[in-house]
């Protein structure tokens, strides 16, 4: 009996699945793009603060407030793990809490291995620097927040919401946030604890929850719907129209009334919900066209490997910037003009993803020099 298909469309008895990419190349170019700002950013407000006014200097301003702040960096990475959330069906809830926690441990010993053993170091000679090892250690960074937001996304997956009220709550912690900043301050204790959750001061809070998780939830949205867009070409155009509609809005906005306008005390960290907005409105004009570029070519490539070992290149630039900045500015007081920064932080970008290869390199050899038990 031979195989009979049904009249009509081939394409119909073809699962979607298996019509879609294996990779994402908007979201590895999203990804990557900010893989590289990030560590020129990095660069410029580690290298820089070594002379009084550097915060008024243009080449400071441009490296932490351009390239750090509006261009895909924080937002687009937090955007990105909410969109990636569609494309890890396998996972369940208690992944997602799992390695969150993973997560927020590992940024407490890269804050050792980046900060505070350089400061440890220092205090043999400097004995009153042991307050600055412990802020060095415990300091906030992106990799909490993230470890937090995994954690956060796992229970509410284990709630069995859906993607529209996780968008909801998403939006309501951002009003919260963005309302309660720098409302709710303490001693320094309290102000570090609540300051995961809220802004509270400018020392010890950083990528407050309330504030930041709305990228994540957006992400996790809009990746559903661009997952089950009827035409993703079609659909890409459309939001590529209203996303570039809403940028070239805020950056005029921004022009007249200054930078972080929409958020309390113009800081970039207490974001509110329309800043976040303008913020997303840049993350998605990037993602959609780079939906029309071509899918396989060696610059693509390098954005997929990039992509792929986010947070391993995340890791291995501040460890190198942190010895970098240690030994060579902080203790032997070399002082860097702002080319220079710019060219290491450029420096940095290759340096990282190469460190990230021999380091996958080794560890695959090790486990192929492992033993293989002989089951019996």
């Amino acid at each position: 009996m031979g195989l009979s298909i049904p009249n009509g469309n081939m394409e119909k008895h073809i699962s979607q699945a298996a019509l879609k990419p294996l990779r994402h190349v908007e979201l590895d170019v999203l990804k990557a793009c900010a893989i590289i700002f990030m560590i020129i950013c990095h660069a410029v407000i580690r290298l820089s603060g070594y002379h009084d006014g550097y915060e008024s200097e243009f080449g400071f301003w441009f490296g932490d407030v351009v390239l750090g702040s509006y261009l895909f960096v924080a937002h687009a990475f937090m955007f990105a793990m909410g969109y990636a959330t569609n494309l890890t069906r396998n996972y369940k809830p208690s992944d997602y809490i799992k390695r969150g926690i993973k997560i927020f441990i590992m940024a407490y010993v890269l804050n050792y291995f980046r900060y505070t053993v350089y400061v440890l170091l220092g205090s043999l000679v400097m004995r009153e620097v042991l307050d600055l090892a412990l802020y060095s250690f415990l300091c906030q960074d992106i990799l909490h927040f993230a470890g937090l937001a995994l954690i956060f996304t796992g229970i509410l997956k284990s709630l069995r919401l859906k993607e529209i009220p996780i968008l909801i709550v998403g939006i309501t912690l951002s009003i919260l946030g963005g309302l309660l900043a720098f409302s709710i301050t303490g001693k320094e204790a309290f102000n570090y604890i609540v300051g995961f959750m809220l802004v509270t001061d400018k020392t010890w809070s950083c990528f407050a929850f309330f504030n930041w998780y709305i990228f994540v939830a957006f992400g996790i949205w809009f990746g559903s719907a661009a997952e089950k867009a009827k035409d993703p070409r079609k659909f890409y155009r459309y939001v590529l129209t209203i996303s570039f509609v809403i940028l070239v809005v805020y950056l005029i906005l921004t022009f007249r009334f200054g930078e972080f306008f929409m958020s309390k005390e113009r800081w970039y960290y207490a974001t509110s919900l329309p800043e976040s907005i303008g913020y997303l409105s840049i993350d998605l004009t990037l993602l959609c066209f780079a939906r029309y570029l071509p899918q396989d070519n060696k610059l693509i490539r390098l954005f997929t490997l990039m992509s792929t070992n986010l947070n391993k290149i995340y890791i291995a630039q501040w460890c190198i910037l942190g010895f970098f900045e240690s030994i060579f500015v902080a203790l032997l007081g070399i002082t860097l003009t702002y080319p220079a920064i710019y060219v290491v932080g450029i420096i940095l970008i290759p340096m990282s993803i190469l460190a990230v290869q021999l380091t996958n390199r080794l560890t695959r050899n090790k486990a192929q020099r492992r033993p293989v038990k002989d089951e019996q």
